[in-house]
C-alpha cells in the first residue's frame, strides 16, 4: 500500500521541456507533464518572482491531463535570471500566447494559478477568452487598488506608528537600517530594532544584499524557512560567520503529496 502511494505521489518527470524562441532579450522556460494528448492545463507560479516545479503537477491526474508549466520572465529557469527590462504583464500574456502556439495546442485550456499566478491567469482569460475553458485559482490576488492597499499597508493594522513613520517620505525610500539610524537621531538615542526577522525565500535563497541587511539590523533571532537545502546551507554559512548560531532545525512535510520538504531553522545572536 505504501509503495502504491509513493508511486502515485512521487515527483513526476516532464515528457517535454525547453525554451521558447528568444523575444525581447528573454528566453521562457516551459515543461510538460502527464498525458501528451490529454486535456491541457496551463500553469504558472506566484510571486512575482517565484518559479514552477514538478510538485505543482503532482496534484493532477497525469493519466488524464497535460500539465504545461512556464516560468515568467526573469524567474526560475527562464533566462536571463532577474531581468526586469521588457518584463510587464502584457509581455507575460504574450509569452503565454506564444507558448500555446509553440506547442500547437488545438483546444481550450484550463488555467491554473495561485496568488500572483491567479492575477496572471485572470488577465489572460480576459485578453484571450477564446483560448480558455475554465480557471482553477486559489489564494486570489486581483492586483487592484483594494488588494494593493491591503497588501502594502496591512502592517499598519498592527504597527500604525511604525508604518506612518516609514511612509512619511515615500518619495525617498530608506532601508530599515537607515530608518533605525534616523529614528535614533530624532529620538535622543532611543533605538528601534527588530527582535525577530523571518525570511521565506524562493529556491534561489536570499539575495546577498538581504543577508547584509539582516546582519546590519542585528535582530536577536532569525527564522529561516527554506525549500532548498543547498541555498539554505549557503545562507546559513553567511549568517553564522556574521554573529549568529543555529539553535533549532526542523524538517516540515508541508506538501505530503510531493517529495518536497520545507526546513525551518532558528538562529540567535551569539552575544546574547
Amino acid at each position: 500500500m505504501l509503495k502504491q502511494w509513493w508511486l502515485k505521489w512521487r515527483e513526476p518527470k516532464p515528457f517535454n521541456e525547453g525554451y521558447l524562441p528568444e523575444a525581447d532579450g528573454h528566453r521562457i522556460y516551459f515543461a510538460e507533464y502527464g498525458k501528451k494528448g490529454g486535456k491541457p492545463v496551463l500553469l504558472t507560479h506566484g510571486g512575482p518572482g517565484g518559479q514552477t516545479h514538478a510538485g505543482h503537477a503532482a496534484v493532477f491526474d497525469l493519466k488524464k491531463y497535460r500539465v504545461i508549466m512556464f516560468d515568467q520572465r526573469g524567474c526560475g529557469k527562464s533566462l536571463p535570471a532577474g531581468k526586469l527590462e521588457n518584463n510587464t504583464m502584457e509581455d507575460t500574456l504574450w509569452d503565454m500566447k506564444r507558448l500555446y502556439e509553440h506547442l500547437q495546442l488545438k483546444e481550450k485550456v484550463i488555467l491554473r494559478g495561485a496568488s500572483w499566478g491567479s492575477t496572471v491567469m485572470l488577465c489572460f482569460a480576459e485578453k484571450y477568452p477564446e483560448l480558455v475553458e475554465c480557471l482553477l485559482l486559489s489564494q486570489i490576488f486581483l492586483a487592484d487598488g483594494v488588494h494593493e492597499e491591503w497588501f502594502n499597508k496591512q502592517s499598519a493594522l498592527f504597527y500604525p506608528e511604525f508604518v506612518e513613520a516609514m511612509t512619511k517620505n515615500a518619495g525617498s525610500w530608506k532601508s530599515l537600517p537607515e530608518y533605525y539610524a534616523e529614528y535614533e537621531r530624532e529620538h535622543n538615542g532611543e533605538t528601534a530594532h527588530a527582535d525577530v526577522i523571518v525570511v521565506d525565500p524562493p529556491r534561489k535563497g536570499c539575495d546577498e544584499t538581504l543577508l547584509e541587511t539582516i546582519v546590519k539590523m542585528q535582530p536577536e533571532k532569525v527564522v529561516y524557512v527554506s525549500c532548498d537545502s543547498a541555498t539554505l546551507a549557503r545562507d546559513l554559512k553567511y549568517l553564522c560567520a556574521n554573529g549568529y548560531e543555529i539553535k533549532m532545525c526542523r524538517g516540515v512535510d508541508q506538501f505530503p503529496q510531493s517529495v518536497h520538504v520545507e526546513t525551518v531553522v532558528g538562529l540567535q545572536r551569539k552575544d546574547i
